[in-house]
């Protein structure tokens, strides 16, 4: 389970932002996972796009 839930914690911010690292490992997880060592291999030879910069 997550630490400190429910007002229990005595570090402020601190659970925040272990909630927020959270949320930012799984969007990278499912970032990251949408690659595979062929596809970045076959950008790495120029014969598919390179990704795209995303702004925010």
């Amino acid at each position: 389970g997550e630490p400190h839930q429910d007002g229990a914690c005595d570090h402020e911010g601190q659970c925040v932002l272990l909630a927020i690292w959270s949320v930012a490992g799984d969007l990278m997880r499912r970032h990251l996972g949408e690659y595979t060592l062929e596809s970045i291999a076959s950008m790495a030879r120029g014969e598919s796009p390179w990704p795209q910069t995303v702004t925010v």
